[in-house]
């Protein structure tokens, strides 16, 4: 469940944009039983494709001015997931803290005359754990049940 609520198969760690596949690999003519491959002959050839790629390095590419950004839906749907996530972190450490203290053990488990502990805390989840499943079991069934009778 938590690997579904944080949908971590989806988001990239600095891989913005680099998400497709390159498919051209370039290509290979062929004349009957002969292939014909274009190949560097010279030595200099090589040496003007060195020189113009180092000279592209040192004199980098201008880059455009910046205009307005403009976020895409999959980036809104990640950065909205991640902020999810980070909240949902953040209050389960509060939760915790709140159930750990002893401060609050008093309001949480109570001794009955007795001697018996009731913890509310465990009741209370454990009921709306139970309702939520019995609805779940209800929907599922009635969705069942509808497509046996609307399938004939």
């Amino acid at each position: 469940m938590v690997y579904a609520f944080c949908n971590t198969h989806d988001v990239s760690w600095g891989t913005k944009g680099d998400n497709t596949i390159v498919k051209d690999l370039g290509s290979v003519v062929q004349k009957g039983a002969v292939v014909e491959v274009e190949l560097i002959e010279h030595g200099a050839d090589m040496n003007v494709i060195y020189d113009k790629l180092v000279d592209d390095f040192r004199n980098p590419a201008p880059k455009p001015a910046a205009g307005p950004k403009v976020v895409s839906q999959d980036d809104y749907q990640r950065s909205f997931r991640t902020t999810l996530v980070l909240w949902w972190i953040l209050s389960n450490a509060v939760l915790i803290a709140i159930i750990s203290s002893d401060q609050l053990k008093p309001w949480l488990v109570v001794t009955s005359e007795d001697g018996n502990l009731t913890n509310y805390y465990l009741t209370g989840i454990f009921w709306s754990v139970a309702g939520l499943s019995a609805v779940r079991f209800i929907g599922a069934l009635g969705y069942l049940l509808g497509r046996l009778f609307n399938s004939w």
